[in-house]
């Protein structure tokens, strides 16, 4: 538990310059603008937070400072969360989801890096699953997925407000193995880089294997 605490902490630590960064540049920026354009919540009654949505979870970034912390217990979130809705923020546009899907391979350098994320989010999924379409299915439901009209079952998520993920899976048989994909819409990459839309789907996959 001390090995895994200090690995995490200095995982924090080689974070928090980016944090730094980010925040300093949200913070020459409208906040209220900045939460137009990502689709988030501005509740004034509530002070001048910023509420975004990530796979389910409510986080609230404190505006003007862009501190992140989680709404259901007050918690600073984690630094490789900060990272990720801080960078969502400062990138949004507004631009809507486009309704199409790409795979990782089809992101901006997502060639490089899709055998390493095939690796660690959609084969996982296949290998505990991929011979089970119902707990699947259970495990999509569960964590708020809609139907999508691919593979043997599919379901796209909505981790950000204008950022929308689907897990495809095709079962498994005598002659072949399951497969699964994790596919990413159009529009994506207006908001995150590729690296942190495969964090995110690393998350999702967590999430379904849970």
């Amino acid at each position: 538990m001390i090995a895994v605490n200090e690995m995490l902490q200095k995982r924090r630590d080689l974070l928090l310059p980016t944090i730094a960064r980010l925040q300093e540049e949200l913070q020459g920026m409208d906040g209220r603008l900045l939460a137009v354009r990502a689709g988030a919540e501005w509740p004034e009654l509530q002070g001048s937070d910023i509420r975004l949505r990530l796979l389910g979870e409510e986080y609230a970034v404190a505006w003007p400072q862009a501190s992140v912390r989680r709404v259901e217990d007050g918690s600073d979130a984690r630094a490789d969360v900060q990272v990720l809705l801080l960078t969502y923020l400062r990138n949004a546009d507004g631009t809507p989801p486009a309704g199409s899907w790409l795979s990782f391979r089809e992101l901006p350098d997502g060639g490089f890096y899709h055998r390493a994320f095939q690796g660690y989010a959609p084969d996982q999924i296949a290998q505990r699953l991929g011979n089970d379409l119902p707990a699947f299915r259970r495990a999509a439901e569960q964590s708020g997925g809609r139907k999508e009209p691919m593979g043997d079952a599919s379901y796209g998520f909505q981790a950000l407000p204008h950022i929308w993920l689907a897990a495809v899976l095709w079962e498994g048989d005598e002659e072949f193995p399951a497969s699964a994909r994790i596919l990413f819409d159009e529009a994506c990459s207006r908001y995150l880089p590729t690296d942190l839309l495969a964090t995110l789907g690393r998350w999702l996959v967590g999430r379904l294997l849970k």
